[in-house]
């Protein structure tokens, strides 16, 4: 099951299906990013967790694999603040705990990406002064999307922390952006969408990579296309470089293909 291309709003839980599989994450392809070079927004500072325990499984499988990470460089009363991954025959169940060693998820979750590659980073994400957190598991293949994260945020709020999960073309710091100083965090979320069967103006199919706004709001990811110009933004594959909005396909055919993707 694919994951749907927007109206991505969690406020506990959203669990998403994964396809492809080793590589480093880079983020969105930079050759057919949503922005012209020289004109991408400021990008969010993230601090990469430490990793300070962990029991590998003896069968060198995520399985029974465990692992601790902590805040870097945190103020005493946050240094505390463990996250603990734990290998599954479905991926890392993740729990959050405070220095009494109590659950800080009001609902258990899982990151469904069965693959040891992972960094998890701590940043503030929605504003509160509370810190926020970032799991992000990676695998690749053959294939033009077939390097893909799962990535899981955990957000801060009131009676503990919400998660939230995607599935996209890998992932990097440059996918979550503010547009102005002091301004709210937005979540850059990317797709590939073939033209299947429509009729494009060349009458040849495309691969079109498509971008899709999503604000960081309190614990929430709240659908954002009309808050900045040129979003959602479809762009044409090609052998070479490019950052525009296709004119290959009709604003009819996006939604089309939307809709096929999405119950896909």
């Amino acid at each position: 099951m694919k994951p749907t291309q927007f109206e991505l709003m969690v406020t506990t839980t959203l669990a998403v299906f994964l396809f492809g599989f080793g590589a480093k994450v880079l983020g969105y392809p930079t050759s057919y990013g949503p922005f012209l070079p020289g004109h991408e927004p400021a990008a969010v500072s993230l601090d990469k967790c430490e990793l300070v325990h962990e029991v590998k499984s003896p069968d060198d499988d995520i399985i029974g694999t465990i692992r601790s990470y902590r805040l870097p460089d945190a103020k005493p009363a946050q240094k505390q603040i463990e996250l603990l991954l734990r290998g599954t025959t479905n991926g890392w169940a993740i729990n959050l705990r405070d220095a009494q060693g109590g659950n800080l998820l009001p609902v258990s979750f899982t990151n469904r990406m069965t693959s040891c590659q992972m960094e998890v980073f701590s940043c503030e994400l929605n504003g509160d002064g509370q810190p926020d957190f970032i799991v992000n598991v990676w695998s690749g293949g053959c294939g033009l999307a077939a390097a893909g994260s799962e990535v899981t945020f955990l957000l801060s709020a009131k009676d503990g922390y919400r998660v939230a999960s995607f599935y996209l073309y890998d992932f990097s710091q440059k996918d979550l952006v503010r547009f102005k100083p002091g301004g709210p965090v937005y979540f850059i979320f990317n797709d590939l969408i073939n033209s299947d069967g429509e009729k494009t103006r060349d009458g040849r199919e495309h691969n079109f990579w498509v971008y899709d706004l999503l604000r960081i709001e309190g614990n929430r990811f709240v659908p954002a296309n009309a808050e900045q110009p040129g979003f959602p933004k479809w762009i044409w594959f090609t052998n070479k470089a490019n950052h525009r909005e296709t004119t290959q396909i009709s604003q009819a055919q996006k939604d089309r293909l939307l809709m096929k993707q999405n119950t896909k």
